[in-house]
């Protein structure tokens, strides 16, 4: 009975944590769907002036650079969007084992020399429902994350393994009850502290002082993750590295008709320490 109160403190400010992660989605993504309105008509009529210019006009760079920065807004809209969970998404049928596979070298390339991947892929014969390229760039943003936390190098183990909520130990006790594919992503890096925890979702929230990396990435990830019905938890304690664990519902498994949705059920911070070791 002592633990209830710590207990039910964590949860709260998990559950607020989510509340506020669903607010700032659904603001960004509002604001990225009516600019994304404006931002097609400047674009295309870019397109039509660059048409209509002969090679040697003297105004054809001036309209080209235009292009370019409507491209690049173009860029950001796109991660808005899924920030705000309203992108338009091609789920199909992905093993997640193979589909890692694949991905490894791309992974490695993300993390950079000094950083080693390790590959345990432990969900055989297991399929979710997933936009394979959304789920990629979610994979590779917290990859991206990862070697952030390790500037002088080190270990990301990248596992995965078949959950069933609320039974199995290892799966987050806030999960609805039902089959789920887990990836976990542990590095070997700083950690963080509870300040940072609760943050580290948030739009140009940087996790490490002076980061490259504070921007889009990890509220893109979340966003990703929670549109395609799936959760994104981590777990982190200064000195013991971070790992963050996607978990998408299992094909043959079906989600209760009266789950939350992901958007108030999704736990995303854990207050129990990562272990680096085995990122289960």
């Amino acid at each position: 009975m002592g633990d209830d109160g710590p207990e039910q403190a964590r949860r709260a400010e998990q559950i607020q944590l989510v509340r506020t992660m669903d607010a700032v989605g659904r603001l960004a993504g509002g604001i990225a769907h009516d600019f994304n309105n404006i931002l097609t008509a400047v674009n295309g009529y870019a397109e039509l002036a660059l048409a209509e210019l002969a090679e040697e006009d003297p105004t054809r760079e001036d309209i080209v650079e235009i292009r370019r920065a409507g491209e690049r807004a173009a860029a950001l809209t796109r991660r808005l969007l899924a920030l705000g969970r309203r992108q338009v998404l091609t789920p199909s049928e992905v093993d997640p084992d193979a589909f890692l596979a694949d991905l490894a070298g791309h992974l490695r390339e993300a993390v950079g020399d000094a950083v080693t991947v390790d590959l345990e892929l432990g969900a055989p014969d297991t399929q979710v429902l997933v936009d394979p390229d959304q789920l990629r760039e979610a994979i590779l943003n917290v990859a991206a994350q990862a070697r952030e936390a390790m500037p002088d190098g080190g270990r990301l183990t990248i596992s995965t393994a078949a959950v069933d909520a609320p039974r199995d130990t290892g799966s987050d006790p806030t999960l609805p009850r039902g089959r789920w594919l887990r990836v976990a992503l542990a590095d070997a890096g700083r950690g963080m502290d509870a300040e940072t925890r609760s943050h580290v979702f948030e739009p140009f929230f940087a996790t490490e002082p002076k980061s490259k990396g504070a921007g889009l990435a990890l509220a893109m990830a979340w966003g990703i993750v929670t549109q395609s019905g799936g959760h994104l938890t981590l777990a982190s304690q200064p000195g013991h590295g971070s790992t963050f664990r996607f978990y998408l519902p299992i094909l043959e498994s079906a989600r209760p008709a009266d789950s939350a949705s992901p958007a108030e059920s999704a736990s995303p911070v854990e207050s129990a320490p990562a272990d680096p070791s085995t990122g289960s």
